[in-house]
This record gives C-alpha cells, sequence and structure tokens, in this order.
C-alpha cells in the first residue's frame, strides 16, 4: 500500500509539472503551430470558430486541477492513515505535533511551487524548440481525457462575468499591433532569428504605410521637364545631360503640365525618320496622374497600378505644382536607394564621416534625422531637413550654422536658394 501511495505521489507531481511545462510551451508557440498541433489531433477536423490555443489551455487548466485533487485526497489519505495513529500511539507534545503539520505544509507548497513554477524555466529553458515537440502528442491525449467539472467551472465563471458586466468569450482571438510587431522584429533581430536586411525591410513596410505624397515627391524646384512645342536638338540635349526615360511635358511653366513623355518612343521613331519636324512630342505625349500633397502613398500606388501611370504631379492646396512623384520613388521607400547606371555620381542622404558625425541630404526627412539623430526636431512647419533649416534662419547662407539638441547643422552645399547637403555633428566637436 505505501508503494502504491509513493506511486500515485509522484505521478500526480509529474502531472503537475506537465501541465505547468505545457503552459509555459504554449505561451511561446507561434499560433500557427498551435492549430497544427490541433489539427493533428483530431480525427475530423475542427470548425472555423475553434480556437486551438483556448482549447489546449482549457485541458491544461484541467490537468493542473486534477492534479491538485489528487494530492488533496492522497495527503488527506496518509494523514488518516499513518500521521494519526502515530500521534495517537505517541504522546508528542502538542507544540511539536504543529511544528511537524507546519513542516508537512511547507513541504507541499515547496513542491507545487518548484514542480509547478521554476520546473519549466530550468528544464526546458534555452532548448526550447527541441523539447516543445514532445508536448504535442501528450496534450492532445489531454484533451480526451473526460473531466466531469469542466462545464460547471466553464459555466460559473461566465455566470459570475456576467454578474459583474465583464463578458467572457470563447471566441477571443489573440493580436498584436503594429507596436508590438516592432518590439517582436527587434527582439528576432537582436537573438539573430533575422537578419538586418529582413529587419529594414519590414520596418519599411511599416513607415510605408505612414507616409503621405508630399514626404516623397521631387520638389518642383528638381523638376526636369520639357515645353510641348520644344525643338528636337533641345530635347536630345536635355536627354544627354539628365539620362531620364520619362519627362512630364509643360504647356509654359511647371503649373500647367499636361502629360509626359517616353523618350524612348521620340528616339526610336526619330531613328526610323518618323520624327515630325515641329512639335516633335506632341504624338507622344501620355496622360499623367495629378494628386494632392496630403494624398497617402499607398492609396497613389494603387492609382498608378489601376491606370498605368508611371508619373504623379503633386499639387499643392492653391492646384500649382508642388513636386512629383515616380513609381521608383515609392519603390524606394520599402527597398531603399535604387541606383542605376546615371546614378554614379549621386551623393547617399546619409554619409557617415564618423562617429555621429554626418553629411544629410537636405530633402531627408525630419523624421529620419531624428531617428539616426536621437534629436528631437520640430516637424510641423516642413518635412525636410532643408525646410527645417530655411524655418530657423530664412536667409541661410552657406557655411551657416544651426545648434539644436547638442547638434550643430552646417550648410555644405546649396544651389541659389536650394539647400543641397548639410553637416551634422556634436556641439561637443565644434571647435
Amino acid at each position: 500500500m505505501t508503494f502504491l501511495y509513493l506511486f500515485l505521489f509522484l505521478f500526480l507531481i509529474g502531472l503537475l509539472s506537465f501541465c505547468a511545462s505545457a503552459e509555459y510551451v504554449l505561451g511561446n508557440l507561434r499560433p500557427s503551430q498551435i492549430r497544427k498541433w490541433y489539427h493533428d489531433g483530431q480525427k475530423k477536423k475542427a470548425a472555423d470558430d475553434v480556437h486551438p490555443a483556448e482549447e489546449y489551455s482549457a485541458a491544461i487548466q484541467k490537468g493542473t486541477v486534477m492534479a491538485l485533487l489528487g494530492l488533496g485526497w492522497l495527503g488527506n489519505s496518509a494523514a488518516e492513515r499513518w500521521i494519526k495513529p502515530l500521534f495517537a500511539a505517541t504522546e508528542i507534545p502538542f507544540f511539536w505535533r504543529q511544528a511537524f503539520s507546519f513542516l508537512a505544509a511547507f513541504f507541499l507548497l515547496a513542491s507545487f511551487v518548484f514542480f509547478a513554477r521554476w520546473w519549466p524555466g530550468i528544464v526546458i529553458g534555452n532548448r526550447f524548440g527541441q523539447m516543445a515537440p514532445l508536448f504535442r502528442k501528450p496534450l492532445n491525449l489531454l484533451l480526451r481525457v473526460p473531466f466531469p467539472f469542466s462545464r460547471i467551472f466553464g459555466r460559473s465563471v461566465r455566470m459570475m462575468g456576467k454578474s459583474f458586466g465583464i463578458g467572457i468569450s470563447s471566441k477571443r482571438k489573440r493580436a498584436h499591433s503594429e507596436e508590438d510587431l516592432r518590439l517582436l522584429l527587434s527582439e528576432s533581430l537582436r537573438s539573430g532569428e533575422i537578419n538586418p536586411s529582413e529587419y529594414k525591410y519590414v520596418t519599411r513596410i511599416f513607415d510605408f504605410d505612414n507616409r503621405i505624397a508630399r514626404e516623397i515627391m521631387i520638389p518642383r524646384t528638381e523638376i526636369v521637364c520639357f515645353q510641348k512645342n520644344a525643338p528636337l536638338r533641345e530635347i536630345l540635349k536635355t536627354v544627354h545631360e539628365e539620362g531620364y526615360t520619362r519627362y512630364p511635358v509643360a504647356e509654359g511653366n511647371k503649373d500647367r503640365i499636361i502629360g509626359f513623355v517616353n523618350i524612348k518612343e521620340v528616339l526610336t521613331d526619330c531613328i526610323h525618320n518618323h520624327c515630325p519636324e515641329e512639335n516633335p512630342l506632341l504624338p507622344y505625349i501620355k496622360p499623367i496622374l495629378r494628386v494632392m500633397e496630403t494624398t497617402p502613398v499607398q492609396t497613389l500606388l494603387v492609382k498608378m497600378q489601376k491606370q498605368r501611370i508611371p508619373i504623379a504631379i503633386v499639387l499643392d492646396e492653391y492646384g500649382g505644382t508642388a513636386g512629383m512623384v515616380t513609381v521608383e520613388d515609392i519603390l524606394e521607400e520599402i527597398v531603399g536607394e535604387i541606383h542605376d547606371e546615371f546614378d554614379a555620381d549621386e551623393i547617399p542622404f546619409v554619409r557617415q564621416i564618423k562617429d555621429r558625425h554626418y553629411v544629410l541630404d537636405a530633402k531627408m526627412l525630419i523624421e529620419e534625422v531624428n531617428q539616426l539623430l536621437g534629436t528631437d526636431l520640430d516637424d510641423d512647419e516642413a518635412d525636410t531637413l532643408g525646410g527645417w533649416l530655411l524655418t530657423r534662419k530664412y536667409n541661410i547662407k552657406k557655411g551657416d550654422e544651426i545648434e539644436q539638441d547638442g547638434y550643430v547643422f552646417r550648410v555644405l552645399q546649396m544651389e541659389g536658394r536650394h539647400l543641397q547637403y548639410i553637416e551634422a555633428f556634436p556641439r561637443a566637436e565644434k571647435g
């Protein structure tokens, strides 16, 4: 009989430990893994409204309650069988009886804490990937074990929740916010589960969703366009200097852009002597998209895809041309800068001179500058670093410096009133 009691005690402690470990494993599994485990253990396909994580959690709680009830019954039986007769047969003082009872209770509590709380972390630890599959079949078996009080407990909890005005739904789904996903990505990057390139692409997708046309457009001052009636000689000269494939076509100034041309079509026909002598661009002008500055970039991309137009003119609040966006500009928001053979001399947006010392493109967004430098530049009045400098000093000149948040911003290069490159370095280096 003693052997049976010992066997039952070890079995129930083992069940308690297994349930605690299974709960630890379940909390670290992806939802897709949990669902696969669940379907593997079912004889028929589960209904769509069944949530495996909740089913497994209920099974684990069922096993835990069974183990605790069993240990309680076993402890009571042991006390009735051995401890009571022992106390009755011997004249042990009351103090020692109390001390013995306290030690026995402490031992049981310590066993519960060790096996139910510390055991999963000690045994599983960093070997989660290797040990997790061992729990699949036992958990599926535990799901099938009948437990008469399950429905009673479930109904009691739901009734208590309703009496306090708390809705308890068995169809609750776990979801992660964007902030949670960013945190998970950062942890995965630190642990080596994903590489820096993968991390950068995914975070760019999140940032892409928040971008508007004004933030990625080519500003009006940098738009290269043809006049509608431009002669062929002027067209060839511009193409030779700029090297672009598509150009907007204007009728007068840049506020009256009427379309765009693909210069390959023009030059191909000219080679075959099909190019008209006068107004050579007119037969090739195609419609161009027009959007407001505040148009979300993802909306603009959808419009470009539907209408098959790779260029959009960005309009300001007065209907004038504020800038231009191409498909390449949108793709660069996701994959980073795209350089072709004509961009060989193009200077990167960010050039690091040394630690915390950079040369930045004046078109760099203030949000990106703040992320890079750890500053808190105000972006209420301007979107770009160059725009921010102009709001601080309208008549700024080459070599002028502005200090903010421990950094010095020095104008390195200008073209007329247009800022091109800015040097940023800590104030401590100024000398």
